[in-house]
């Protein structure tokens, strides 16, 4: 069975990768960086100590749904992403999954990273979900009154988030303490990502 992937986003340090879709889970990625990839402040050797943590990481992580369902779904990001290996053999994108995240209902289509690992999933069940990467469950569920369009965290201050809505609302959430809806405006037109 293959899935169609909806949504895919990259972490603020590139470390991770996360991608959503049809199968209304979330798949985080270990990304690591090549020689000559040194903009980001990594070089080669510490890409490779971080990527070789992450590993050992994922490994004790308890991941949900059947070991089919992980290896298809590693399977088909290969196929997607091919062969990423640099010239000196070191993997940009981890071959097995370094986190799978489940709880929607139905498609993903949205994801945003805050910059401290904190992942939001938008998703067609009229969910928006809090995760993070360190926790295997879900944080928090923010209810809306139609499909969500797009999520992304404020620039500067986690806490907050904005959501497009089909109800052509744009909110913005406050997630602590209860993850309320501190201001939203209505729109004219529906706000795609």
């Amino acid at each position: 069975m293959s899935v169609c992937l909806l949504a895919c986003v990259c972490h603020v340090t590139g470390s991770f990768l996360a991608s959503g879709g049809q199968d209304g889970r979330i798949i985080i990625w270990s990304v690591g960086l090549a020689d000559g990839d040194s903009e980001l402040g990594a070089s080669s050797s510490n890409a490779a100590s971080s990527s070789s943590a992450a590993d050992n990481s994922r490994t004790s992580k308890s991941t949900s749904g059947s070991a089919a369902n992980v290896a298809s779904a590693a399977a088909a990001a290969t196929t997607a992403v091919g062969d990423m290996e640099g010239a000196t053999g070191f993997k940009l994108l981890s071959r097995t999954p370094y986190h799978i995240f489940q709880g929607h209902v139905a498609d993903v289509i949205d994801l945003a990273w805050s910059k401290s690992n904190f992942l939001l999933s938008a998703s067609v069940d009229k969910t928006v979900r809090l995760w993070h990467v360190s926790r295997d469950d879900c944080l928090q569920v923010f209810r809306h009154n139609d499909i969500v369009t797009g999520i992304a965290f404020h620039p500067t201050h986690d806490r907050y988030f904005v959501s497009s809505c089909f109800d052509r609302r744009v909110r913005i959430w406050d997630i602590i303490p209860d993850g309320v809806v501190k201001d939203w405006c209505h729109v004219r037109a529906i706000v795609l990502r």
